[in-house]
C-alpha cells in the first residue's frame, strides 16, 4: 500500500512524499478502503506547515477524508460490503493513503 507522508514541517512540495507502507491490521469492526479520491484541504496545509496545533511524529500521514471502495472487512462486518463505494471522514483517523482501516 502507498501513503502520502509528511516527513517534516515546511512547504508541501518539499515535505510530502508518496511512500510504500505495510498494510495495517484490520480489526473485527474495521473495513479496508482502497482510496480513489482524497483531497488536501486548507487545514491539511496548515498541518503540513506546522501551524495547525498538532505536532506529529515523522513520518506522518496527511489528510482527513476521502472516498473509495471497500476491499476487506473485519470479522464482525457483513461481507456484502466488499466492493461497495465508501466515504471516509474523521478527525481521529488519517485517510490520505491508497488503502486504510476505517471503523464501519
Amino acid at each position: 500500500m502507498r501513503q502520502l507522508q509528511l516527513i517534516a514541517h515546511g512547504e508541501p512540495s518539499d515535505v510530502i512524499e508518496l511512500n510504500a507502507v505495510h498494510e495495517p491490521a484490520l480489526g473485527q469492526e474495521d473495513v479496508l478502503i482502497s482510496m480513489e479520491a482524497a483531497p488536501l484541504n486548507p487545514s491539511d496545509f496548515l498541518f503540513v506547515r506546522g501551524a495547525y496545533g498538532v505536532r506529529p511524529a515523522f513520518p506522518s500521514a496527511v489528510g482527513a477524508e476521502g472516498a473509495g471502495r471497500v476491499i476487506k472487512v473485519g470479522s464482525k462486518i457483513d461481507v456484502a460490503l466488499q466492493g461497495r463505494r465508501a466515504r471516509a471522514s474523521s478527525a481521529d483517523v488519517t485517510f490520505m493513503r491508497k488503502t486504510g482501516p476505517f471503523r464501519s
